[in-house]
């Protein structure tokens, strides 16, 4: 196995998807998609993810590791773990903060999914990261995703250093929501915890608790400067 990290290519999309699936149908994703991750579902993320991508090339990186050894005809390709990260580089003034947040609810809610849910956990992360962050300039990162056989080959490790580098060259703090799983890496890379996020997954049919919480890394001072 030789792992190497990649910025995604537009065209990497669908196997991105397929191993966001993958990583988060057991868990919260399986809750958002009850019927599965369905062509319609795949299409409306994908467009919205690709919006983003063309609209803010700017803001968004997002990043591969792929594993060269795994053969071309693998059902989901090489891909073995992707990350989006979000840069919002400058402050932004309340009015801005409120159009974006307009174009979001413009664009509607993922077809095929448990509207409640979405609703309802999308709804609480947007507030969390409000009343954090404001409109302050920080680094997001949006999605960490690793194929499950995949697990503790240090994939995430590779993904967070590279865009804690970028933050540190940016001078900015770094905010993410974690689940337990997520939480010891963060936690050693400099992390703390800010708020538990408020979410009762059981009301919406799974046997356990799903937890989240909001964490945020200073922004570090880099060759001895404040």
């Amino acid at each position: 196995m030789r792992l190497q990290l990649l910025p995604m290519e537009e065209s990497d999309l669908d196997e991105y998807l397929d191993v966001a699936w993958l990583a988060f149908k057991d868990e919260f994703m399986g809750l958002m998609y009850p019927n599965g991750f369905t062509d319609a579902a795949r299409e409306f993320v994908k467009r919205r993810t690709l919006d983003d991508w063309q609209k803010y090339p700017e803001r968004m990186r997002a990043m591969k590791v792929i594993d060269t050894d795994v053969s071309d005809d693998r059902s989901h390709g090489k891909i073995v773990g992707a990350a989006i990260w979000k840069f919002y580089s400058e402050d932004r003034t309340e009015e801005e903060l409120q159009a974006e947040e307009k174009a979001s609810e413009k664009r509607g809610l993922p077809s095929d999914c448990n509207p409640a849910l979405a609703e309802e956990f999308y709804g609480n992360l947007a507030k969390c990261k409000r009343e954090i962050m404001g409109g302050k300039a920080y680094v997001l990162l949006n999605i960490l995703a690793t194929l499950p056989e995949y697990h503790r080959r240090g994939i995430g490790g590779m993904h967070m250093r590279w865009g804690l580098e970028q933050a540190d060259r940016l001078g900015l703090p770094s905010y993410l929501e974690a689940t337990p799983m997520g939480r010891p890496l963060y936690t050693k890379l400099g992390y703390e915890m800010v708020r538990d996020l408020e979410f009762d997954a059981r009301k919406y049919g799974c046997d356990h608790d799903i937890p989240h919480v909001c964490m945020l890394r200073p922004a570090q001072a880099m060759d001895g400067r404040p």
